[in-house]
């Protein structure tokens, strides 16, 4: 008996070469190979409007098992259940692997050294260290610099950012904000994202830009409300003619 694919093509469907779930062996199937169910089974289509309505219905909501467990199938109920992730032999970590021995701090250590350093060992390095800024802190590599480095694109970099993220300055930065205790100047609101501002502009007055009288603490919101902030007096300037 010949039959026709549901799908509306007009195709004839084949018979089924073995007796499944659905079909028996010798019976004609719905569909032919490669097609699907139409969207709907009522029979009719949906209008692009309906379509959109649908879809914007589901907007927002999230799914009915968003954020739900199943411990019936976590853990050692799941079928690739290998026994969890292991602890470190040394320090008793969790390790990142359920086939690790030592977390990666602890496997570091004994590669380098080839033994697992003793806690003293640990606790004198750590007192050596303490205080102390690194060696090689501010100091430059002219050998690296330049044309010489790797990232080098002729020189974009302007007067005014080398200036604004060399040591002096930083420097400079953290001695007006421990003078005015990490506080807004203007407005005293605790706990605000901070700006080290130039009482005289950065860019009119360049004998002054590391003179801690020159410069205050204030928060964001003070700071845009500044005349200089972003150089807006240049832009007033122009406009004013």
């Amino acid at each position: 008996m010949m039959k026709l694919c549901e799908c509306g093509c007009g195709r004839p469907t084949p018979l089924a070469t073995r007796t499944s779930r659905r079909y028996r062996r010798g019976e004609p199937q719905r569909y032919i190979l490669g097609h699907r169910r139409p969207p709907n089974t009522t029979g009719r289509r949906f209008s692009e409007e309906h379509i959109k309505r649908l879809r914007e219905s589901h907007i927002g909501q999230s799914a009915w098992n968003k954020g739900k467990k199943c411990p019936q199938l976590a853990g050692a109920n799941q079928g690739n259940w290998r026994g969890g992730y292991t602890k470190c032999v040394d320090c008793g970590v969790q390790t990142h692997s359920y086939k690790a021995v030592r977390c990666k701090s602890c496997a570091m250590k004994v590669a380098r050294h080839g033994k697992r350093p003793s806690a003293e060992a640990v606790q004198r390095s750590a007192d050596m260290r303490r205080g102390k800024p690194s060696p090689r802190r501010g100091i430059k590599r002219p050998d690296l610099g330049g044309p010489r480095c790797h990232l080098w694109r002729g020189g974009l970099t302007t007067e005014a950012e080398r200036i604004r993220k060399s040591v002096e300055y930083k420097a400079w930065r953290r001695a007006v904000f421990e003078r005015d205790r990490f506080t807004c100047t203007q407005c005293r609101t605790p706990r605000q994202p901070i700006h080290a501002d130039h009482i005289k502009p950065f860019a009119l007055f360049p004998a002054l830009r590391f003179e801690l009288s020159n410069g205050r603490t204030l928060c964001v919101p003070c700071h845009q409300s500044t005349p200089s902030y972003l150089n807006r007096w240049c832009s007033e300037d122009a406009a004013n003619g």
